[in-house]
């Protein structure tokens, strides 16, 4: 077979430009908003909607190491799916920078300041941006290691790839546990 056997209808192709526009549009009405409203109901918008998609980029990264440890051929469907929704992350750390700079309209702590000592260094923005970089790198290593292994298995018939990918996926889904939780702490806005 060739590779324009699992080529993309031409049809896609109009898809993708109407989203563009769709796109183009939803961000000039956005920065519009901004503009009349304020920027912290535009900053809280859009730490809301990069939330939504991070989690749809993080939970396909969840569910790809549960299928990998799982075993067994219940997912290869959707492997596919999951791998290519996982390979987003870069374009979410990417979207992440609007987030650094509306912390001042996101996150009150970062006008007012916080009182003790770890919460004091807890929460200062150095830190919040260290530990943003930290789960991004960590997610982002999980990602990379899992798609590399499973596009090797694709052109070789090593099973060692199998146990390498379980080998990835059991620690990994414990850093996913944990960097979740600690990140979902880290972009709550509001008073602490």
């Amino acid at each position: 077979m060739t590779d324009n056997a699992f080529a993309a209808p031409p049809v896609l192709e109009q898809v993708q430009q109407r989203s563009l526009v769709v796109g183009a549009v939803a961000l000039v009405i956005g920065i519009a908003g901004a503009f009349i409203s304020g920027a912290q109901p535009f900053f809280r918008a859009y730490l809301i909607g990069f939330i939504f998609w991070l989690g749809l980029c993080l939970g396909s990264m969840a569910l790809l190491m549960i299928q990998h440890m799982a075993g067994g051929g219940w997912s290869l469907v959707i492997r596919r799916i999951l791998e290519a929704s996982t390979r987003t992350i870069a374009l979410m750390a990417l979207y992440f920078i609007p987030i650094i700079f509306g912390m001042h309209k996101i996150y009150e702590w970062t006008n007012t300041g916080v009182k003790g000592s770890h919460k004091q260094i807890y929460l200062s923005i150095p830190f919040f941006l260290a530990r943003a970089v930290f789960y991004f790198a960590v997610w982002g290593l999980l990602i990379y290691f899992l798609n590399k292994n499973s596009k090797k298995q694709d052109t070789s018939s090593d099973i060692r790839l199998v146990t390498r990918m379980q080998n990835i996926s059991g620690p990994g889904l414990v850093l996913f546990g944990l960097t979740i939780t600690l990140a979902s702490g880290s972009c709550a806005p509001g008073k602490w």
